[in-house]
């Protein structure tokens, strides 16, 4: 935006953007759970729960952004079969996105992908590749375990009954506004067998909405800031300006 006119408004509007980048920059923090080599139960929906818990001493306060990152490994010789996997994140407020549900699988295909693995980055950026059909995104199979950042598959349909056109109702979007603070639960499931996972790592990256408070600052210096722009407009002297008379 190119600002014209009045000098002084101009200086007003320079002291308006350095006060607002400090109060505008939001909290976040990053919790990563690693080296946790814990196997995935081969075809049973019993699965595996990993639970950590965020203190409110550690940050606080409700969600404006999540990230997650995964990574699964493969077990044995003939590794992981990503096709089998359905991975759940839930918050204990009840939040509750799907990340994995049979990628691959589609009414076409009832086995979804056979790739060996992956090490991922979930987002809930508008317009991030849909992970359920990642090799249409890719061109086909990744060389190796599958990387990148991809939106949630969101799919809460039966994993047995899932395809590519199921409704995407559990996306990261399901976690904006909920308090960071809590317990936090990742599930894996390894739903047909052959294929054996592992479960390496995997990461929450949280940014908070900010505080009330600051909202509030900025909303009032930004109706100055209107204000001295009508008065210079109008020729009126600008506000404060007696002081120097």
């Amino acid at each position: 935006m190119t600002l014209v006119g009045n000098s002084t408004m101009n200086t007003h509007t320079v002291l308006l953007l350095g006060l607002l980048g400090p109060m505008l920059v939001t909290r976040s923090a990053e919790f990563t759970y690693s080296a946790l080599n814990l196997p995935v139960p081969d075809g049973s929906s019993a699965g595996l729960a990993h639970v950590q818990r965020i203190s409110a001493t550690e940050l606080a306060g409700p969600i404006a952004n999540l990230s997650v990152s995964l990574s699964i490994d493969g077990l044995g010789p003939s590794g992981a079969f990503n096709g089998d996997l359905y991975v759940t994140l839930q918050h204990e407020s009840g939040a509750f996105a799907v990340l994995l549900n049979r990628p691959g699988r589609t009414l076409g295909n009832a086995w979804g992908y056979g790739d060996n693995g992956l090490d991922v980055t979930f987002t809930g950026v508008d317009g991030a590749p849909d992970i359920h059909t990642y090799r249409l995104t890719l061109g086909g199979p990744p060389a190796g375990p599958l990387t990148g950042t991809w939106a949630a598959d969101g799919r809460i349909a039966d994993p047995n009954e899932v395809t590519e056109s199921s409704p995407r109702l559990a996306s990261l979007g399901s976690f904006l506004g909920t308090e960071a603070s809590g317990t936090w639960m990742l599930f894996v499931a390894d739903l047909e067998p052959g294929g054996k996972a592992v479960l390496e790592s995997w990461s929450l990256d949280i940014s908070l909405v900010p505080e009330p408070t600051h909202w509030a600052f900025v909303v009032g210096l930004g109706l100055l800031t209107w204000r001295a722009w009508r008065r210079c407009r109008s020729g009126e002297k600008p506000i404060g300006s007696h002081l120097n008379s």
